[in-house]
């Protein structure tokens, strides 16, 4: 006896066609500006890697952060950011970090949110420590600082530490 076909007379093009209808329900586009807004609350809220360093010898950054590290251990990014007393040491290690992130991006997203936490250790040590620790000028960290801070996708704490740390750099140019 022979079996009827289950296709019911289908070309294999259209069954292929078919069968990509469903494979798209799971691929939901999501809004980007969304996904950015994910991806970097995910980034704040990660630790500082304590062992990340761009010198030749993190053993000696290491030795000189000595306490200021162990006691920020664990503290997120975003924390760290946020608190105008972190250490402009442990500030420069996350720009470094941000720097390190957006470098190994894979995507646009991954980009602009590592770019947002390079910005935003600039902004922290300029506000909070009167600290220039970039060799971009004032007049190129004010217009990055202000385009960030009509970002939407980013939280509110650092749109207004970017719109005070482009006052600063207003103020500097003058």
């Amino acid at each position: 006896m022979k079996k009827d076909p289950s296709t019911f007379g289908l070309s294999l093009k259209k069954v292929m066609e078919l069968l990509n209808i469903g494979s798209d329900v799971h691929q939901t586009q999501e809004n980007p500006e969304q996904q950015k807004a994910d991806l970097l609350s995910d980034r704040l809220g990660d630790t500082l890697p304590l062992y990340y360093s761009t010198e030749q010898r993190p053993a000696t950054k290491l030795r000189r952060l000595g306490q200021t590290i162990a006691a920020l251990a664990g503290e997120p990014i975003g924390k760290l950011l946020q608190d105008p007393t972190t250490d402009v040491s442990i500030i420069r290690m996350t720009k470094d970090y941000g720097r390190k992130l957006s470098a190994g991006a894979k995507s646009e997203a991954e980009h602009h949110t590592a770019n947002t936490i390079y910005y935003a250790a600039i902004a922290h040590a300029l506000v909070h420590h009167n600290q220039k620790i970039s060799k971009l000028s004032y007049e190129d960290l004010r217009e990055s600082f202000c385009q960030l801070s009509r970002e939407d996708w980013i939280p509110k704490n650092l749109r207004d530490l970017f719109s005070r740390a482009s006052e600063y750099c207003e103020a500097k140019m003058e």
